[in-house]
């Protein structure tokens, strides 16, 4: 039996809009040089109706990676994979996108640099935060702040997390549970001595393995399970983000088992396949649109409170990120895996371009081959 995560799928499209509204203030800062502190989020246009995307859109990042290690268990568990096989889907996936809104961002923030004396927002756009940025290593340690197009730090974190789950994946589930836990436990209390992106991607990600395989083999559980999960989580200030992102995967994960979300797969799963391209053309065309307005002296922060603007702008970012998807992200994709990979035959559908899996049983959990069926992306993305 072969399912594709629908819920799933669009949970991580909004997330990654959710993203677009966290950085929507970048509207009102002047420029890299100044110090912003926005103090009166409330004037931004809808905060009525958006406000928890405003306040909480950063939290979308743990989200992705809680999403990444469910559908990665999903796909992988049970699965027997090289290194170079690996390697590639996670670089066909992840790269070409990277590097061409790299290429688009260094190109606004020079030409804001040249013609307005000052960068947008990000200050250290520097060769050497460009190659940081080229090897995909820019939130390694060792760069000296934001850079480019900084959406890209949670991935560059996640790809250290991916190389664990590989090297682990031999051993990791031969328990059922208790290897994910483990490994989620181990995070966790690493990151009460060295809390670092990675080590905190590491924690969220294997928790989200935690949520697959526990769906698996307690599925008669999962609603209260995930119901519980989201009030504690609304009594109670401890570990909220984790139990709202876990509980609510859980849920989605078991509806997308049980019934056929077809309304989702009719008018939203655009949205989950956009999900990347979203998170990562968000801020090079709100850079090009700040300067752009800087260059014609128009004031951005009056501009900015009026609900069409950020409609328009919304709408310009889906619809590139729409034709970024299907123009020049999947075909680069299919391009790689079919130079890359060629002589291996069919390749297995990324973990994050498709959210499908066959059934899992209770006693082969650990053994049962996966079929993974080839269809459109889902995240993290940000992811």
């Amino acid at each position: 039996m072969r399912r594709h995560y629908f819920s799933i799928d669009l949970l991580r499209g909004i997330a990654a809009s959710a993203v677009l509204f966290c950085h929507y203030q970048f509207f009102y800062a002047p420029r890299a040089a100044v110090k912003f502190m926005f103090d009166d989020p409330q004037r931004q246009p809808l905060y009525a109706v958006f406000w928890p995307f405003y306040t909480h859109g950063a939290d979308a990042v743990e989200l992705f990676w809680m999403i990444s290690g469910f559908v990665f268990t999903a796909v992988y568990i049970g699965r027997t994979c090289d290194v170079r096989s690996f390697f590639v889907q996670r670089f066909s996936r992840l790269y070409p996108l990277h590097f061409l809104t790299l290429l688009a961002i260094a190109g606004v923030q020079f030409w804001s640099h040249r013609a307005l004396g000052y960068f947008q927002i990000v200050q250290y756009n520097d060769p050497y935060h460009f190659v940081l940025n080229l090897l995909f290593i820019s939130s390694w340690g060792l760069a000296r702040g934001a850079s480019f197009n900084f959406p890209i730090w949670s991935v560059s974190v996640e790809i250290v997390i991916y190389w664990v789950f590989f090297l682990s994946l031999r051993v990791l589930f031969r328990r059922g549970l208790w290897g994910p836990v483990a490994v989620a436990g181990f995070f966790w209390l690493l990151r009460l001595w060295v809390p670092t992106p990675v080590v905190v991607c590491g924690w969220y990600f294997f928790a989200g393995s935690c949520v697959f395989v526990f769906l698996q083999l307690a599925r008669h559980t999962a609603v209260p399970v995930a119901v519980a999960c989201i009030v504690l989580a609304a009594i109670q200030p401890h570990g909220r983000l984790l139990l709202v992102c876990g509980g609510t995967i859980l849920l989605l994960g078991y509806l997308d088992e049980t019934f056929e979300p077809r309304a989702i797969r009719k008018w939203f799963a655009w949205l989950g396949e956009s999900t990347y391209s979203i998170y990562l053309l968000g801020l090079p065309v709100q850079f090009a649109i700040m300067t752009t307005l800087d260059i014609a002296s128009v004031e951005r922060a009056r501009l900015a409170d009026n609900a069409w603007f950020l409609v328009g702008f919304l709408a310009v970012v889906l619809v590139l990120a729409r034709l970024s998807f299907l123009y020049v992200e999947r075909p680069l994709q299919t391009l790689l895996r079919s130079r890359l990979l060629v002589s291996r035959g069919a390749t297995m559908s990324d973990s994050d371009e498709v959210l499908v899996l066959g059934r899992v049983g209770v006693e082969s959990l650990a053994v049962t081959h996966i079929e993974v069926q080839a269809g459109p992306d889902g995240v993290n993305h940000p992811q």
